[in-house]
């Protein structure tokens, strides 16, 4: 009962409303006439109509409650329908708009194409005068209330790109005149030229999202490609050569079932059925309208709001997405699209037993001035971004701009994505005292739910949320690394993530990630318990960095071999993991990569157990390790006796040792929709395919050799292809021109506030080397009057079972003693710079280091050990600096590279 308590305030108002006054009905038809009167014997034709009669009614007053009345059929739009403040009720005289009983009217922003005909082969054709003449271009088809696949290369997988088009600036990835943003290299011939070059769209896949582009000119001899708009996330941040995209809108490719392709210069429609598909009969649909069906533009700022208006039993289908050059590009969530239901300043409105289908964007947004609206039993699906967003678009602190008290209730979430892949099925941004309650989500390309919308530490602007008893599952799909089922952002005190169930998040195989409840950079406050997390493929329970979180009472199972994460060591507590039930099936219950084990994180009275029944190690250390660490003193090893884990039924068996540790046993099996049989089972009747197989990446090709003598770099800058820790301060790491006589070099100094010994470190990402010979060479100084401990080090990052593994590791200390393979080999001056090459034979266990003073003869070392006997190739180079305040070295002219045989 306390469940339905946040609805009065629309609800109640609704049902006293019909007391207090006579009700006014009108009735609308598809078979009527906007010059009727409005009733039933009369109707109006448009809810267009329909609503200019009751602002005429609301101007004349006095208010009563009004009730428009939809019979069934589709009611095709031509524009946006526009709600504004005078069009509202009151709390004492609702406006309702709803569906005629036992009927389904649709609002449809589409147009029925016809006049088919046989083109070449199984091809069927239609003309589209409009598309010639330049007045109508759309992106998406619908037949047979089916979306329908606009002809692309590859059907399955993906094309992958062969290099960058420069180096990455990590220092600013955002530089947007940076040519990553740009373009890039492209393997064999993949591109080329087609028939119609210009309709072409590249869909470019970056770690959490994608970016749609046209081509803007390729250069067949470099192999490279320049797109429009540019990318806003930089192309082949995470990969430099194996960046997956794949091409569309091409008569080329043209050749499987349910493929179309729109020829914008001939005007012509050409489609390749679905077996069974008759297209003499078939209903073929294309939008006309763009983005928005219905849109609530209140003036918030002004105190000017839409209210008291209920919408039951309307469905609104076909929204366009707009694709054009100048368009925004996603950088995170598909939150730069908006929605096919639109609302500005909306209050006190609700929306129940409603359809939205078949839309370009997002379904419905509750956005700026938005508060205490209900989204109640309505099914959001094939959409081509998110289903339910709230918050405003750009955050500002001001009364009337905030997004609070919003429900979204028993609703039925299910197939986004589809044109903008990063999108989610529910994103509340920066709004406070939402409820997200008892709905079924699934199959978003990137979250499933998202909260909370404020990076680090921020002040928070979204807060006391609740996100329960809801039902996520199969997300992410193979598309992305970085992905959640419930994904939370930033400071979020009395936010709660309670009784939910989520499963099947499938990361993209390039690449770790897949996460059940992932709380990311600077989620402080949120309590996560009593939840089921299985089948994810890294994280059940995954922390990027926060404070103060509090995880109890879940059951996290089959994470893969990161069950437990925590990806960043602070000083203050992390997160406190307690009377938790964790299962895994790959030996490992915390993370080694991201580990609790290196972070401050409080764990006890929890409960351990891997299938094989042996003892899981925990982030890479055994149990007896782990718990001198203070963690887990009452916790335990022990088989949970669920009843059937195998099948994912996680109940437990009398005598559990659970109960043991204080775990609390939960029922789940109110957890999704609510209701009528037929609602709560209709998830279940959706088929689902396996997803398709996708062929392997092509091979790497070999890593370009890098060599920066930085000057490029901007003075007092981070070099731009260097990365720095978050804990690092811009003026311990810099460009200078103050040594080398008309150049510049790196210069690393030590300041106060560091929080490691180890900073200010800095180094490098490549492409691995893995096999052969590879050469390092740099030049370094250490200062004569501030020396520090001057580190260089080459590392291997794609071991599972460690975090990294080091191979050569050399240091200079105060003194000028040169140390290598954990002995002082020689002795170089402070003051003077130093020639280090090093040479790795990555078949070989150690390496040669060259030493040359200048205008000294070279002193070789062979046979120096690596720093750790499992380092199997070069991913990484840094430098790192300790000691005093003020002590200081400089490095230029870096080599990394790999010598031919």
């Amino acid at each position: 009962m306390s469940r339905l308590l946040p609805l009065l305030p629309v609800v109640l108002p609704l049902v006293l409303a019909a007391a207090a006054a006579a009700e006014v009905s009108l009735f609308v038809a598809p078979t009527g006439s906007d010059t009727a009167a409005g009733t039933k014997a009369a109707p109006f034709a448009t809810l267009e109509r329909a609503r200019d009669e009751v602002r005429k009614l609301n101007a004349a007053g006095p208010r009563q409650p009004i009730s428009v009345l939809l019979r069934g059929g589709v009611y095709p739009l031509a524009a946006t329908i526009e709600f504004t403040p005078a069009d509202s009720g009151t709390a004492d005289a609702p406006v309702t708009y709803a569906a005629a009983p036992g009927e389904r009217p649709v609002i449809s922003g589409g147009r029925r194409i016809t006049g088919w005909r046989r083109g070449e082969g199984n091809l069927w054709v239609a003309d589209i005068p409009e598309v010639k003449a330049g007045t109508w271009y759309f992106h998406q088809l619908f037949v047979n209330g089916a979306r329908r696949t606009r002809a692309r290369t590859p059907n399955v997988g993906y094309l992958y790109t062969g290099d960058v088009l420069a180096p990455i600036n990590r220092g600013n990835p955002w530089e947007a005149k940076h040519p990553s943003h740009h373009g890039f290299v492209y393997r064999n011939n993949d591109l080329t030229t087609w028939h119609n070059p210009a309709d072409a769209m590249v869909v470019i896949y970056h770690s959490w999202t994608t970016s749609i582009h046209y081509l803007d000119a390729i250069d067949a001899a470099a192999h490279t490609v320049d797109l429009a708009p540019i990318s806003t996330w930089p192309i082949g941040y995470w990969w430099e050569y194996n960046t997956r995209y794949h091409v569309e809108s091409l008569r080329e490719a043209l050749d499987a079932p349910g493929e179309w392709y729109l020829d914008r210069q001939a005007g012509t429609l050409s489609y390749l059925p679905m077996p069974g598909e008759d297209m003499q009969t078939a209903e073929v649909v294309a939008p006309v309208v763009s983005q928005t069906l219905l849109a609530f533009r209140g003036k918030p700022e002004e105190k000017q709001f839409v209210q008291h208006l209920a919408f039951r039993g309307i469905a609104f289908h076909h929204a366009d997405c707009r694709i054009a050059k100048d368009m925004p590009t996603d950088q995170q969530g598909a939150v730069e699209r908006p929605a096919t239901v639109n609302a500005d300043g909306m209050r006190n409105c609700l929306f129940e037993d409603c359809e939205i289908a078949h839309a370009g964007e997002n379904g419905l947004w509750l956005a700026a001035g938005s508060t205490d609206n209900v989204i109640r039993h309505c099914r959001i699906y094939d959409l081509g971004g998110g289903a339910v967003y709230i918050g405003p678009h750009a955050y500002k602190d001001v009364p009337e701009l905030l997004v609070q008290r919003n429900t979204v209730e028993n609703c039925w979430l299910h197939h986004g994505s589809l044109v903008f892949r990063g999108s989610s099925g529910v994103w509340v941004g920066p709004a406070s005292y939402n409820r997200v309650v008892h709905n079924e989500i699934s199959d978003f390309g990137h979250l499933g739910i998202s909260c909370g919308w404020s990076w680090g530490y921020a002040a928070s602007s979204a807060n006391h949320n609740e996100i329960a008893w809801n039902h996520v599952h199969h997300l992410c799909n193979g598309l992305f690394s970085d992905s959640g089922g419930i994904y939370h952002l930033g400071v979020a005190p009395g936010t709660t993530i309670h009784h939910n169930v989520v499963h099947d998040v499938i990361p993209t195989p390039l690449m770790v990630g897949g996460t059940g409840i992932y709380l990311d950079e600077g989620s402080s406050g949120v309590v996560v318990e009593n939840n089921i997390v299985y089948n994810v493929g890294a994280g059940g329970f995954h922390q990027h960095y926060g404070k103060e979180n509090i995880v109890r009472n879940n059951i996290l199972a089959f994470a893969g071999h990161n069950p437990v994460t925590c990806a960043r060591p602070e000083e203050h507590l992390s997160y406190t993991f307690e009377h938790n039930i964790v299962l895994c099936d790959e030996g490992q219950a915390t993370s080694d990569h991201w580990s609790p084990f290196r972070a401050r994180t409080a764990f006890d009275h929890n409960l351990y157990w891997d299938v094989s029944g042996k003892e899981p190690a925990f982030s890479g250390v055994s149990w007896e390790e782990w718990r001198k660490s203070g963690r887990d003193p009452n916790s335990v090893i022990a088989d949970p006796l669920f009843v059937d884990a195998e099948h994912r039924d996680f109940r437990l068996k009398p005598g559990s040792p659970a109960l043991a540790i204080g775990f609390q046993p939960f029922d789940l099996s109110a957890v999704g929709l609510e209701g009528e049989a037929a609602w709560v089972n209709a998830p279940k009747r959706l088929p689902r395919e396996p997803l398709p197989a996708i062929p392997p990446p092509p091979p790497p090709p070999p890593p370009r050799p890098y060599r920066d003598g930085f000057e490029n770099d901007t003075v007092g800058k981070t070099p731009s292809a260097w990365s720095a820790t978050p804990a690092d301060q811009p003026t311990a790491i810099q460009i200078t021109d103050q040594v080398v006589p008309g150049g510049k070099c790196l210069q690393l100094t030590e300041i106060e506030g560091l929080k490691y010994g180890w900073q200010p470190h800095v180094w490098y990402n490549t492409r691995p080397h893995t096999e052969g010979k590879v050469r390092f060479a740099c030049d370094l100084m250490n200062s004569a009057e501030h020396p520090s401990v001057c580190m260089v080090m080459l590392r291997d990052y794609s071991q599972k079972q460690f975090e990294y593994r080091e191979g050569p590791h050399i240091e200079i200390g105060e003194d000028g003693t040169l140390t290598g393979g954990g002995k002082a080999l020689t002795h170089v001056p402070l003051g003077q710079w130093v020639h280090l090459e090093v040479l790795v034979e990555l078949s070989r266990p150690g390496y040669r280091l060259a030493v040359t003073v200048r205008g000294q003869p070279e002193r070789v070392f062979d046979g120096v050990a690596y720093e750790h006997k499992e380092f199997g190739q070069i991913g990484w180079v840094g430098f790192s600096s300790m000691g005093k305040v003020g002590a200081t070295f400089v490095v230029d002219d870096v080599v990394l590279e790999g010598v031919k045989p």
